[in-house]
Formats: C-alpha cells, structure tokens, sequence
C-alpha cells in the first residue's frame, strides 16, 4: 500500500512538473520573423476591431494602463509605491492617478488616456 501511494504520488507530480514546464516553455517561445511580419501585413489590411465602449472601457483597464506608464516612466519602484491607482472618467478621458498612503509626503503620477483609442495624452509626476 505505501509503495502504491509513493509511485502515485511520484506520478502526480511528474504530471503537475510537466505541465508547468509546458506552460513555461509556452510562455517563452520566441517568434519567428515571418511571425511578425505576418502579424504587420495582417495589421495594414485588416480592419481592426472596435469596441463600441472603446479601448479602455472601464476604470480597472485604465488603471492597469496608467500603471504601466508610471512604471516605464518613472520607475517600477516609484509606481509600486503608488499603489493603488484609481481612475475617474471625464467625457472621454480617463484620468489615472496614483495614492499615498494616508499622512505621507511626496507626489504621485497622473496620466490621462483617450478612453476610445487608448492614446497616452498626458503624464505628470507631482512633487
């Protein structure tokens, strides 16, 4: 019976380490040229989808954009200090800025993105 239960837990995790090795590898493969140059013709002769709601449709995804932008631009430690960033919609125009924690000194990021086609349109670090 011990025996039986040592292969299967053996076999469990053989599975479970193949499978992640699989997804690893999937996430790590390099594409070819002709990948990416069927990507770009792809791109100047189809028309792209377009969200009725636009690119950014909610708070959460101009969010995770405005974070990302912080990142590139000021730093990943900067805008992890930031965390979380809030976003509010005027018109079309998502404003994302980052937050303190309560009492502390220093400024934070904002960035205004195009609600309908994701354009960057302003990025500021306050002091």
């Amino acid at each position: 019976m011990k025996h039986t239960m040592k292969l299967a837990r053996r076999a469990f995790a053989s599975i479970i380490g193949c499978s992640i090795l699989g997804l690893s590898q999937t996430r790590l493969k390099r594409l070819t040229e002709d990948e990416w140059q069927s990507a770009y013709d792809l791109a100047r002769r189809a028309k792209s989808d377009r969200p009725k709601s636009g690119f950014v449709p909610n708070a959460e995804i101009a969010e995770r954009i405005g974070e990302a932008v912080a990142s590139g631009l000021y730093g990943e430690s900067t805008a992890a200090q930031e965390r979380p960033f809030r976003a509010r919609l005027n018109g079309d125009v998502w404003t994302v800025m980052g937050t303190l924690p309560h009492l502390s000194l220093g400024g934070v990021a904002i960035i205004q993105i195009n609600r309908d086609d994701g354009r960057i349109l302003f990025a500021h670090h306050t002091q």
